[in-house]
């Protein structure tokens, strides 16, 4: 477990408590992100769409989920709530994006009202907004899972 996941441990609910977002389930491999749950239809985001990673708070908690994992694709998109099954490697693989902010998930850590932070953002070489990985100006490719 990295630093930043033992760090985020501390903002934790008792995960007994976290029983409708421990039933979201977070799987990857090395050409998409899926989230699935017993009630719900899979949702997924294809690593080659994936063009940004935010964490968003609300004002719901204690009693709802107040911190969810925004993955935006160019054509869809998940919000990964915090104590989906899965979390924490996923917070691991989004760490190697190339330019992912830690310091961002920390940041996000304390907010108790509707907050966004962005921990990662696709840009293209010229600095401004990239196309989706594989299209022509992209200089990097999605990291590999190991």
């Amino acid at each position: 477990m990295g630093w930043l996941s033992k760090v985020l441990n501390a903002f934790r609910r008792d995960p007994k408590r976290l029983m409708p977002e421990s039933e979201f389930v977070i799987e990857f491999d090395d050409r998409s992100v899926k989230l699935s749950h017993p009630k719900k239809s899979t949702e997924e985001v294809l690593w080659s769409d994936l063009h940004e990673v935010e964490i968003v708070t609300t004002d719901d908690g204690p009693w709802a989920c107040d911190w969810y994992w925004v993955l935006h694709g160019a054509s869809s998109g998940i919000a990964v709530p915090q104590g989906a099954t899965g979390e924490v490697g996923l917070l691991e693989r989004l760490q190697r994006l190339p330019g992912f902010d830690n310091e961002a998930v920390i940041r996000a850590g304390p907010h108790t009202d509707n907050h966004r932070v962005t921990c990662w953002k696709r840009h293209a070489p010229n600095g401004g907004p990239a196309p989706p990985f594989g299209s022509s100006g992209i200089a990097e490719e999605p990291p590999s899972v190991s």
